[in-house]
């Protein structure tokens, strides 16, 4: 499985894809996907979606760190 993740993601992150706007990655889930993870994955997921969605920042080239 990890190899055709692999796959899949090599294509997603292709240099093509990124020189786009707005590059489209991952696929939409079916509804018996969905339900085959368990509620952490699902929970996962929706904070992916929500970090992935934010609108980009305009910084001064500071990268903020966590100590």
């Amino acid at each position: 499985m990890t190899g055709w993740v692999a796959v899949t993601l090599s294509k997603q992150l292709s240099v093509s894809q990124l020189k786009k706007k707005s590059p489209i990655l991952g696929r939409h889930l079916t509804q018996e996907e969905l339900e085959s993870f368990k509620d952490d994955q699902v929970y996962q997921l929706h904070e992916l979606m929500q970090e992935a969605t934010k609108p980009k920042v305009e910084s001064d080239g500071d990268i903020p760190t966590k100590l």
